[in-house]
């Protein structure tokens, strides 16, 4: 995509008056500015927070009284994919057309949506002490990262065949190559070393090779595989600390430093062309600043919206995005929204970078919505409710 460095995009005006969020694009060469919406509901008091026991909030999950946005898992979510392809189930079970929505829930089982009837499980062991899913592109393998914090667990789940596979106990990092085919990981030399080399494992060919990058001296780091020949090495997130996110080439085995920022964190396209980086300002205020990138990390453009990455979606062309009726100076992002300390009230807007346009295509106030991990399946938009944690679908 061709941004020129000059384009600020402005979109989502979060000043709490009248009717608490305008919506709005100017370019900076032109001054084109586009009229907000004619009515958007009144910002709610700051901040939300969920009921005792992490339940949705009043109308969230049952009793939807917005035709296109419905509920359509029946627990709560740890975290989803799509499958392209059927591998079991028929489409009208799936009730998805030639895709199916699988998710991991809170105990650590596998379940596939029906949406014509009950979900059905497709692992009956729980995992205990999960922390993050990561699935191939294709849908076909699930990593499942659990247990302690210092020493975590990697176990690799083959959708097709439902077979769980233990991961080396070194590994402190990994995700899958954008061609779903290979793993990258960051795997400990020893126990007590800090020394991690990034490996790179074929998952297709009969005899596993594994191939190492290069080694680093480091702790915490997560990694992203970008493109074919891009790994970004991504530090955890936090408005105390300038965060980090390291290039990898993968041909020529080198490194470099690509982007810094307090509170960083990044979302890409699927074809990595762009993306969205979330950073913090100094103190006192630490305003928060959302930025469109290419893959190289250069910004392209400011928006005058605030959001997280997470909660936005990036196409070829748009953004979908959840954009906060309830923005507050008190919170500490990203950390509080981490730690779920915070909860908001979303209203979803689509964003046409090329056209120079938004609309709001999600303001209702039943049910409340805190949106992340968005997917575009069909006309649908996907993505899981943080109030009760189930995948709800957006018809478009």
């Amino acid at each position: 995509m061709n941004v020129k460095k000059t384009l600020i995009i402005s979109g989502i005006s979060l000043a709490v008056i009248a009717f608490g969020l305008g919506a709005y694009l100017a370019w900076k060469k032109s001054r084109e500015i586009l009229q907000p919406p004619a009515s958007f509901p009144m910002a709610p008091t700051f901040p939300f927070s969920p009921p005792a026991g992490g339940d949705a909030g009043a109308g969230a999950g049952s009793g939807i009284s917005v035709p296109k946005l419905r509920a359509v898992s029946d627990y709560g979510v740890f975290d989803y994919w799509i499958v392209p392809f059927m591998t079991s189930t028929s489409s009208a079970q799936a009730g998805s057309g030639q895709m199916e929505i699988l998710y991991v829930n809170e105990s650590g089982q596998i379940f596939k949506v029906i949406e014509s009837g009950d979900d059905v499980m497709a692992t009956s062991e729980p995992v205990s002490g999960l922390r993050s899913v990561y699935t191939s592109k294709d849908g076909k393998f699930v990593i499942v990262k659990s247990g302690d914090l210092t020493s975590p667990k990697f176990n690799l789940y083959n959708v097709a065949t439902g077979v769980w596979q233990p991961l080396s106990e070194n590994i402190t990092a990994i995700d899958f190559s954008p061609d779903s085919q290979k793993i990258a990981y960051l795997e400990k030399t020893s126990t007590n070393s800090t020394i991690n080399n990034l490996t790179i494992k074929d998952l297709t060919a009969a005899k596993p090779k594994t191939t190492k990058i290069l080694s680093l001296n480091q702790k915490d780091f997560e990694l992203k595989w970008l493109t074919s020949d891009q790994i970004l090495l991504i530090s955890k997130p936090s408005a105390q600390l300038t965060g980090e996110i390291w290039s990898v080439s993968v041909k020529n085995k080198t490194i470099k430093l690509l982007i810094t920022g307090k509170g960083l964190l990044v979302n890409f396209a699927d074809d990595a062309s762009w993306g969205l980086r979330f950073t913090v300002g100094a103190k006192p205020e630490r305003a928060p600043q959302l930025q469109l990138i290419d893959k190289d990390g250069n910004a392209k453009a400011d928006f005058e919206f605030s959001t997280l990455p997470d909660k936005c979606l990036i196409t070829l062309s748009a953004l979908y995005c959840a954009i906060p009726q309830n923005p507050s100076s008190k919170i500490n992002l990203p950390d509080d929204f981490l730690k779920r300390a915070v909860y908001f009230k979303d209203a979803i807007y689509r964003i046409d970078i090329n056209q120079n346009s938004s609309e709001i295509i999600y303001s209702a106030d039943e049910p409340v919505i805190d949106a992340v991990r968005f997917s575009l399946v069909g006309n649908r938009l996907l993505f899981i409710n943080r109030y009760d944690k189930k995948i709800y679908s957006l018809e478009l």
